[in-house]
């Protein structure tokens, strides 16, 4: 299934990253990932937190602990709605992360 993103999702992340200086970093705490501005338009993950085994106390909504699969899906799945709302916002988005590809599925146009 295509990703949505809506306008102002691409217009919020890209005054965002606009406004980061090249080599500055944005940090997305909720999923354990650093991205680094490498370029004027262009973002690069750079870093996915592991796994670590004080996370196996977190309850998830379906009521299941993390588990170090469960952590990537998460981490997946926030780089891909990030790329998603820079792409659209004229951003070329990278990956160094092996187990997160830089492109997946179609990608739709912004919704009003």
């Amino acid at each position: 299934m295509p990703r949505v993103v809506q306008k102002w999702e691409v217009d919020w992340t890209a005054s965002h990253l606009n406004r980061l200086y090249t080599g500055g970093t944005w940090m997305l705490p909720r999923a354990g990932l650093i991205f680094v501005k490498t370029g004027d338009k262009e973002i690069t993950l750079n870093v996915a937190m592991p796994f670590m085994a004080a996370m196996a106390q977190m309850i998830l909504e379906n009521g299941k602990p993390m588990t170090p699969e469960k952590l990537q899906e998460v981490q997946k799945e926030e780089f891909y709605n990030v790329a998603a709302r820079a792409r659209h916002g004229g951003f070329t988005v990278k990956s160094k992360i092996d187990f997160i590809p830089e492109t997946e599925q179609t990608e739709t146009e912004p919704k009003q």
